[in-house]
């Protein structure tokens, strides 16, 4: 078989696959149930980052500073070192905030282990979005950074 006759069964066939592709015709392949945003279920690993953040919200509500301090890492925990409790909560902002929605977690590109999760909170009469980076380490999620 010449190169010509090669070449001309290989645009054939990629001309017949096109086609077929484009009238609608099914393969044999097994179909594969749409995902969408709406159909997909976060992993556990997921659910728990926005917990947390569910979990931080509801400890700044009740001013529960040993709470805060489980949820909280890096420099978002560094604020409360050395501090009381009330001299914490005093001069914390996330205190006088009110929570609108609590997004989804999503997967922090760089690390599978990181979180993001956008959170819409009014502050001072208007309503803003904040995204939250939270961490999961052994001992749990920590939300480390806004």
């Amino acid at each position: 078989m010449s190169t010509v006759d090669r070449r001309s069964r290989a645009w054939v066939l990629g001309l017949a696959l096109a086609t077929a592709a484009a009238c609608g015709v099914e393969s044999h392949a097994t179909p594969q149930p749409e995902v969408t945003a709406a159909t997909a279920r976060p992993s556990p690993a997921q659910e728990a980052a926005r917990q947390a953040v569910v979990a931080l919200f509801d400890a700044f509500a009740a001013s529960d500073c040993d709470a805060i301090a489980g949820l909280l890492g890096g420099s978002l925990r560094a604020r409360m070192d050395g501090k009381a409790c009330a001299d914490f909560l005093a001069a914390e902002p996330l205190r006088t905030v009110e929570v609108t929605h609590i997004g989804e977690a999503r997967v922090d590109g760089r690390d599978p282990r990181s979180f993001f999760v956008t959170v819409s909170l009014i502050e001072a009469g208007r309503e803003r979005p904040v995204i939250l980076r939270i961490n999961h380490h052994d001992d749990g999620p920590r939300v480390v950074s806004m």
